[in-house]
């Protein structure tokens, strides 16, 4: 009887080691599967587009007669990388924190990204002007004290070029002689001559999303 029962113990005490093992091993295969899944995002369009009328922005934009957004993203606090950028993990979107030195026109906005590229500005070479959703993604439905994330705040850089153009039809072709830009001052979208001096806030994409827009 005692023999059964000491092989018994020596039995389970196996078993006990065995499961104990497996239990570690399927622990650890979870956390490594759950770290390689991305979280769920905002997916914004980064192709920029052409707007060829006032009542045609609002319709793709979302825009109220105010020219300000139907909906605003929900958010917790953006990531601030301590590098002059700042991630935004409800978009998968990573933006300079500041912006360029002085405003610039849409020429100048475009050479400047281009050149951020070339220097592989904090290490990545895929820096873009962002577009109307994409700077749109900043603005935050109430001043405090203008309408965009504290983080982001620069009192005299408030108006910023998206990569969005304004065109007209005409008989002889199409004429691009202006573009899209957000304004964080006032909380709207605006548009302005390419020739005029706004500044510039690059954006890049840290990882491809594909969710539905979260608004409130």
């Amino acid at each position: 009887m005692k023999r059964y029962q000491q092989n018994s113990i020596k039995w389970l005490k196996s078993n006990y080691r065995i499961v104990a093992v497996l239990i570690i091993v399927c622990t650890s295969c979870i956390i490594i599967i759950k770290s390689n899944i991305k979280p769920s995002v905002v997916k914004l369009r980064k192709t920029p587009i052409t707007i060829y009328s006032q009542p045609q922005a609002t319709s793709i934009f979302m825009l109220n007669d105010n020219f300000r957004p139907l909906n605003y993203i929900k958010r917790n606090n953006f990531i601030d990388n301590n590098n002059n950028t700042i991630s935004d993990p409800v978009t998968a979107l990573m933006w300079q924190k500041d912006a360029s030195n002085v405003p610039l026109n849409y020429q100048g906005g475009t050479d400047y990204v281009k050149r951020l590229n070339e220097n592989h500005h904090k290490g990545y070479s895929d820096w873009r002007l962002p577009t109307i959703e994409e700077l749109m993604s900043l603005l935050t439905p109430q001043k405090n004290p203008f309408y965009i994330n504290n983080l982001f705040i620069n009192n005299k850089k408030l108006q910023y070029w998206s990569a969005d153009k304004l065109a007209a039809k005409t008989p002889f072709g199409e004429i691009v002689n202006s573009a899209w830009g957000v304004d964080y001052s006032f909380g709207y979208v605006f548009w302005s001559y390419l020739k005029t001096k706004n500044y510039v806030k690059a954006v890049r994409s840290y990882f491809e999303v594909g969710p539905t827009p979260i608004t409130q």
